[in-house]
């Protein structure tokens, strides 16, 4: 049990490396100004499977309190994940409007 636990925290801590290297070689969109949020809603990237990582887009959402992110893939395939601790998140925090697509990778 110990060694799941750090297991998942070994793999937060390369997913949060990853994510910081792609927002500074300005290869990923920054999708908050606040880091832990950023990570909660970019975290789900790296288990979606997409042949084409260019076109995944994402949308955040709020429904009652709670912020909702969804990334969709060129084949319009939805995936909705819940964001852990999401009524602490203030809109200020976002950098992207709520119920608007975006794409996460910039072309190069």
């Amino acid at each position: 049990m110990n060694d799941t636990k750090e297991l998942s925290k070994e793999i937060e801590k390369i997913e949060r490396t990853l994510l910081q290297k792609a927002h500074k070689m300005k290869v990923l969109e920054r999708l908050s100004k606040n880091e832990d949020i950023d990570y909660e809603l970019l975290k789900n990237l790296f288990s979606i499977r997409c042949i084409n990582l260019e076109e995944i887009l994402v949308k955040v959402t709020k429904e009652k309190e709670k912020y909702f992110i969804q990334l969709l893939d060129e084949k319009k395939k939805k995936e909705k994940y819940e964001l852990k601790n999401s009524e602490n998140i203030k809109y200020k925090d976002l950098e992207i409007r709520l119920n608007k697509k975006v794409k996460v990778f910039f072309r190069r």
